[in-house]
Protein backbone atom coordinates (compact mmCIF):
# COMPACT_ATOMS: atom_id res chain seq x y z
CA UNK A 1 0.00 0.00 0.00
CA UNK A 2 1.57 3.31 -0.97
CA UNK A 3 1.02 6.03 1.62
CA UNK A 4 -1.54 7.93 -0.73
CA UNK A 5 -3.79 5.09 -0.41
CA UNK A 6 -3.43 4.77 3.22
CA UNK A 7 -4.42 8.14 3.92
CA UNK A 8 -7.87 7.74 1.25
CA UNK A 9 -10.38 7.19 4.24
CA UNK A 10 -13.06 4.60 2.07
CA UNK A 11 -16.92 5.50 2.13
CA UNK A 12 -18.42 2.62 4.23
CA UNK A 13 -22.47 3.09 3.92
CA UNK A 14 -23.95 2.10 7.14
CA UNK A 15 -26.20 -1.17 7.74
CA UNK A 16 -29.19 1.21 8.05
CA UNK A 17 -28.33 2.64 4.60
CA UNK A 18 -27.81 -0.94 3.24
CA UNK A 19 -31.36 -1.85 4.19
CA UNK A 20 -33.33 1.57 3.38
CA UNK A 21 -31.65 1.62 -0.16
CA UNK A 22 -32.84 -2.56 -0.26
CA UNK A 23 -36.48 -1.55 0.39
CA UNK A 24 -36.74 1.56 -1.66
CA UNK A 25 -35.16 -0.67 -4.06
CA UNK A 26 -37.97 -3.20 -4.06
CA UNK A 27 -40.32 -0.63 -5.12
CA UNK A 28 -38.53 1.74 -7.12
CA UNK A 29 -35.45 0.34 -8.59
CA UNK A 30 -34.53 2.87 -11.32
CA UNK A 31 -34.86 5.85 -8.74
CA UNK A 32 -32.81 3.76 -6.14
CA UNK A 33 -30.28 2.40 -8.73
CA UNK A 34 -29.38 6.49 -10.20
CA UNK A 35 -29.59 7.54 -6.64
CA UNK A 36 -26.99 5.09 -5.38
CA UNK A 37 -24.71 5.54 -8.48
CA UNK A 38 -24.24 9.37 -7.52
CA UNK A 39 -23.08 8.41 -4.08
CA UNK A 40 -20.54 5.86 -5.92
CA UNK A 41 -19.21 9.67 -7.76
CA UNK A 42 -19.37 11.52 -4.84
CA UNK A 43 -16.61 8.90 -3.00
CA UNK A 44 -14.15 10.34 -5.65
CA UNK A 45 -15.02 13.96 -4.08
CA UNK A 46 -16.36 13.79 -1.05
CA UNK A 47 -14.70 13.05 2.30
CA UNK A 48 -16.49 10.10 3.90
CA UNK A 49 -18.60 11.91 6.27
CA UNK A 50 -20.18 14.48 3.68
CA UNK A 51 -21.28 11.01 1.73
CA UNK A 52 -22.51 9.84 4.86
CA UNK A 53 -24.84 13.09 4.85
CA UNK A 54 -25.46 12.92 1.24
CA UNK A 55 -26.37 9.44 1.48
CA UNK A 56 -29.04 10.11 4.41
CA UNK A 57 -30.73 13.20 2.85
CA UNK A 58 -31.34 11.36 -0.62
CA UNK A 59 -32.76 8.90 1.43
CA UNK A 60 -34.57 10.90 2.91
CA UNK A 61 -35.77 12.46 -0.56
CA UNK A 62 -36.19 8.88 -1.77
CA UNK A 63 -38.95 8.01 0.92
CA UNK A 64 -40.59 11.43 0.55
CA UNK A 65 -41.26 10.64 -3.24
CA UNK A 66 -42.13 7.56 -3.20
CA UNK A 67 -44.27 8.22 -0.60
CA UNK A 68 -46.09 11.22 -1.41
CA UNK A 69 -45.62 11.40 -5.45
CA UNK A 70 -45.96 9.08 -8.65
CA UNK A 71 -42.14 9.92 -9.22
CA UNK A 72 -40.56 6.39 -10.22
CA UNK A 73 -37.06 7.71 -11.68
CA UNK A 74 -34.85 10.40 -11.02
CA UNK A 75 -35.59 11.83 -14.49
CA UNK A 76 -39.36 12.40 -13.28
CA UNK A 77 -38.79 14.59 -10.34
CA UNK A 78 -40.52 18.25 -11.66
CA UNK A 79 -39.98 21.29 -10.22
CA UNK A 80 -43.14 21.22 -8.25
CA UNK A 81 -42.08 18.01 -6.40
CA UNK A 82 -39.10 19.55 -5.41
CA UNK A 83 -41.16 22.74 -4.14
CA UNK A 84 -43.27 20.93 -2.77
CA UNK A 85 -40.57 18.63 -0.57
CA UNK A 86 -38.90 21.86 0.26
CA UNK A 87 -42.52 22.80 2.20
CA UNK A 88 -42.24 19.31 4.03
CA UNK A 89 -38.40 19.57 4.91
CA UNK A 90 -39.05 22.93 6.65
CA UNK A 91 -42.36 21.93 8.62
CA UNK A 92 -40.26 18.99 10.15
CA UNK A 93 -39.10 19.11 13.88
CA UNK A 94 -35.76 20.69 14.26
CA UNK A 95 -33.15 19.73 17.05
CA UNK A 96 -33.07 22.49 18.51
CA UNK A 97 -36.68 24.09 17.45
CA UNK A 98 -40.37 23.39 16.75
CA UNK A 99 -38.92 23.21 12.76
CA UNK A 100 -35.48 23.19 10.56
CA UNK A 101 -34.25 26.44 10.79
CA UNK A 102 -33.69 28.25 7.51
CA UNK A 103 -29.97 27.99 6.26
CA UNK A 104 -28.32 31.42 6.41
CA UNK A 105 -25.56 32.88 4.37
CA UNK A 106 -22.24 34.68 5.82
CA UNK A 107 -22.87 37.19 3.10
CA UNK A 108 -26.12 38.83 4.37
CA UNK A 109 -28.58 37.87 1.24
CA UNK A 110 -29.78 34.63 3.24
Amino acid sequence: MTAAEAVIDPWIPSDVSHREWAILAARFLQLTATMRRYLVQLTTLLAPRSVDVADGTLRQLARWLTDTTAVTTVADIGRSDIEDYKVWLAAQPGSKAPTLAKARSGNGCG
